[in-house]
């Protein structure tokens, strides 16, 4: 029996890796293979350092330290699953996938296959009806589109079409392909006898999967009827589309996304375009509020995200109710309000700036939490709340910001709008509980982006303080529970965090007497100079929340991912040598402290202990 490795060991052999890399990017001849700046998603680089061995079929870079086969690839640049990428290749290299596997992978593949072949016949019947104009309805939406700065180029960019506004000439259509219960199912066909066309009089616009492929329609009313319903009319959830799971734009913005590494999050078609028409990559959530699901997929292409949503009651919430999702995810997120009143493409047609304007505009734009501090300050002055009481409001923001620094950057920002002091704001913030994942940036399998001048020897300001700062201020103030953790293996993890770091003689001053004591870490800092950590303990220092044993398994997944970092600069250091390196016996010692280093990395993984 045919199993996935087999066919995939098939695609493997078929596939030419080299020739999917250059659409990405340039290749250079290097001996057998290949060298290119590399193309993954968060690395940006001017010297190549990213390598293609055309005889095993397989790259790795040396920057950002990933490799891996064709799979791998297709992951990390379009994000697609495994199943998602075996199905795209073995079609297009003719490698038959077997109707089911042993594990049921592929149960029911003609059902989806017809779908998607039907959806295709759909888009391209709406598209001729557009661009013929053969109905006064067709000649309208043409015209509708042109009010709107859209030429019929425009259209065939975005797989714009036509439904006519009467008879059921779709309808004809798949009944002699006798699949009418099939466009049912679709939402291109009305349920009854008479299998009438879904959709009349009405703009098509294809909605596409993360692969390009239509799996739905979206019909839109431009006013040529009376009673025509509401303006908006959308295909149900079916076999190939789950509103949750899809985003559109996202096919097209893949490229423009990897290359800037970040793109906007809109609400609505029109405004994606017009992001789309200056080359800012965008992606649509079709009215609903951002998902995991979604994430999941933004997350494969890049963390940093504009939220550009309508400006209305209905938008302001959606945005709302995305931020502590999209923090808990680690994406970092801005938020672009300042549209006049407008809709984004309103906003974008009056501005009339170029990319590079637009682009600034939306870097300026506000970090999330503070745009959302701004809106309960605005809405808290309308009801001629105090101070106080407008303090009291802002609380349920504060849970969603995991990092000691957005922490500080969001009191800091918002204390002169309320007439309150940082100092004040942190005392009474000290005091609320903070739940949530520890944010997981640049962990062992994601070291930070580094060029050559970029490194910070270990005893220099670790650009990573912050895991330093959250170490310390957990320390001081429940380590009075811990008096023995220097004996225990947590201990050696603290040993390792702080080694090579302004904290590791303080902490050495604070076991005294063979115990670990709170205080006199506190006054080691201090006479070191090092009051700032002291200070920003205080945040946590007084603080509800989570057990004694809770607080001790963070300081423990704290350690862990601060080290990991540590040793994982210090590797990227070493690459850094072996590529300047002429001297072969030199280059010889440098790959096998490369190799021990990577050694201890692995070893990292496996540290797991009971309390």
């Amino acid at each position: 029996m045919t199993t996935l490795n087999d066919i995939k060991e098939r695609i493997k052999e078929r596939a030419d890796l080299a020739s999917h890399i250059s659409k990405d990017t340039k290749l250079f001849k290097s001996g057998s293979g290949f060298k290119a700046c590399c193309p993954l998603p968060g690395h940006t680089e001017k010297t190549p350092s990213f390598n293609i061995n055309t005889r095993d079929n397989y790259f790795f870079c040396y920057g950002c330290q990933r490799g891996g086969d064709i799979f791998t690839y297709l992951e990390l640049t379009r994000g697609l699953p495994f199943m998602d990428a075996l199905k795209e290749l073995a079609e297009q290299y003719h490698i038959e996938l077997p109707k089911t596997s042993e594990k049921g992978d592929f149960k029911a593949p003609q059902a989806r296959e017809q779908s998607l072949e039907l959806m295709e016949r759909a888009t391209k019947y709406f598209e001729s009806m557009l661009h013929k104009g053969a109905t006064p309805g067709a000649i309208a939406a043409q015209k509708y589109l042109a009010s709107r700065n859209y030429t019929l180029e425009d259209a065939a960019k975005f797989r714009l079409g036509w439904a006519p506004e009467f008879g059921n000439k779709l309808a004809g259509n798949l009944l002699t392909l006798k699949k009418s219960k099939l466009g049912q199912d679709l939402g291109l066909l009305s349920r009854g006898r008479d299998n009438d066309d879904f959709f009349k009089g009405r703009l098509m616009i294809p909605i596409e999967d993360h692969r390009g492929r239509v799996v739905a329609f979206s019909g839109r009313a431009i006013g040529i009827r009376d009673n025509e319903g509401p303006k908006y009319k959308n295909s149900p959830e079916t076999l190939v589309f789950k509103k949750k799971e899809v985003l559109y734009g996202l096919s097209r913005a893949l490229k423009g996304a990897r290359e800037l590494g970040w793109l906007t999050v809109v609400e609505g078609f029109f405004d994606a375009w017009a992001f789309e028409r200056l080359e800012i990559p965008s992606v649509a959530v079709m009215g609903v509020a951002l998902t995991t699901e979604h994430l999941e997929k933004l997350g494969r292409i890049c963390k940093q995200l504009v939220l550009v949503m309508d400006t209305d009651r209905a938008g302001i919430e959606s945005t709302k109710r995305s931020l502590p999702l999209l923090y808990a995810q680690g994406f970092e997120v801005k938020v672009f309000a300042d549209l006049g009143g407008k809709d984004p493409d309103e906003w974008l047609a009056e501005f009339k700036g170029s990319k590079e304007e637009v682009t600034r505009r939306l870097q300026k734009a506000p970090e999330g939490m503070e745009w959302w501090a701004s809106q309960v300050i605005a809405e808290s002055r309308d009801k001629n709340l105090n101070p106080l009481q407008i303090v009291h409001r802002l609380e349920e923001l504060w849970p969603a910001m995991q990092s000691p620094a957005h922490r500080r950057f969001w009191l800091k920002a918002i204390a002169p709008n309320i007439g309150l002091s940082e100092a004040q704001l942190s005392a009474h913030f000290a005091k609320i509980p903070l739940t949530g994942p520890v944010p997981q940036k640049n962990t062992e399998d994601s070291p930070p982006e580094m060029e050559d001048d970029d490194y910070f020897p270990p005893s220099a300001a670790d650009p990573n303080d912050y895991i330093l700062q959250e170490i310390v201020a957990l320390l001081i103030a429940h380590g009075a529970a811990w008096e023995k953790i220097h004996e225990e293996r947590d201990g050696s993890l603290l040993h390792h965090a702080f080694e090579g770091t302004p904290l590791e003689l303080p902490f050495a001053r604070s076991l005294q007497g063979g115990e670990f004591k709170p205080k006199a870490l506190v006054e080691a800092l201090k006479k070191a100079g090092l009051e700032l950590y002291v200070a920003l303990a205080s945040i946590t220092e007084n603080q509800e929340g989570p057990s004694g044993r809770d607080h001790r398994k963070l300081l423990r997944d704290l350690c862990l991912q601060f080290v990991s970092i540590r040793k994982n600069a210090h590797i990227k250091r070493l690459v850094i040598e072996l590529k300047k390196s002429p001297d072969e016996a030199k280059s010889a010692q440098i790959l096998q402290a490369i190799q021990t280093a990577r050694k201890e990395v692995e070893e990292l993984k496996k540290f797991s202990f009971s309390l």
